[in-house]
């Protein structure tokens, strides 16, 4: 894309005068406009063009799920096979995901039959089901494939921003060996360790910490990323407490009592 400084959000037009995008940015190493140009695609956008002419704003579907894109080690410790597709880490509660049955831990790998490719393009294509309309979501729930069909929300800043919904609140990884070597843990050591705790979260308000071990869910004791979110989501599903390793000692947490809609 031929673009100029001031130019972003201006149309990209062919040859033919067709408008086949919409200007972003630049990348100058001189400061002026020679360089490499950037635009969004104007198929990215159509929809987006189509409700603000008809609306006056644009707005985006939601599903309720915060979104991971995980490595092939992550998918063997869930289980899930070689998919690619995308971790829905955590679920906000009272969100289309958790009324529709998806739950933490759900490794996402297709939208209405198509497959997903990653999180990104999972994100833009949720985004463009408005708000009220049905998608059947295809999930890998360990090794067992599941069909979901869930009403979509409008996403808004205040809903997407409010941590607090966030269920569990953070991410639980694999004690790989170099996690393992990291946190200086014996060989005896079990479970799946604590990390991006969300503030104000379920778990923050169970103190967790990144870093923290968890080594069972409700007396469950789970030793892999699939035996934890397992866990959480059936013997979880009233409250919820944890068996928790750190600094050689293993405490449980306090009781987080859902209310789940």
């Amino acid at each position: 894309a031929a673009i100029n400084q001031g130019n972003s959000g201006g149309p990209l037009v062919n040859i033919y005068g067709e408008v086949v995008g919409i200007n972003t940015w630049i990348a100058s190493q001189s400061g002026g406009s020679q360089g490499l140009g950037f635009s969004i695609p104007i198929n990215n956008i159509k929809t987006a063009i189509d409700q603000f002419i008809s609306k006056g704003k644009i707005s985006y579907g939601w599903l309720g799920v915060s979104l991971l894109g995980v490595n092939q080690d992550y998918k063997d410790a869930l289980g899930v096979g070689k998919h690619d597709g995308a971790l829905a880490a955590e679920v906000f509660m009272d969100s289309p995901a958790m009324k529709g049955g998806l739950q933490a831990g759900d490794y996402i790998i297709a939208l209405n039959g198509n497959d997903v490719k990653d999180v990104n393009q999972l994100v833009r294509d949720v985004g463009n089901i408005p708000a009220g309309q049905t998608a059947k979501i295809t999930v890998m729930r360990g090794s067992s494939k599941i069909d979901l069909t869930i009403k979509m929300d409008e996403r808004t800043d205040d809903i997407v921003g409010d941590s607090s919904k966030q269920w569990p609140g953070f991410v639980a990884t694999p004690l790989s060996d170099s996690a393992r070597k990291q946190l200086k843990l014996d060989s005896n050591v079990k479970g799946v360790v604590v990390s991006s705790v969300q503030e104000k979260s379920p778990a923050a308000a169970l103190r967790l910490q990144n870093g923290d071990v968890i080594t069972a869910v409700n007396d469950v004791k789970v030793s892999t990323v699939e035996e934890f979110y397992a866990a959480l989501n059936t013997v979880g599903k009233t409250e919820v407490w944890f068996d928790v390793y750190s600094d050689g000692h293993t405490i449980s947490t306090g009781r987080y009592k859902l209310n789940r809609k």
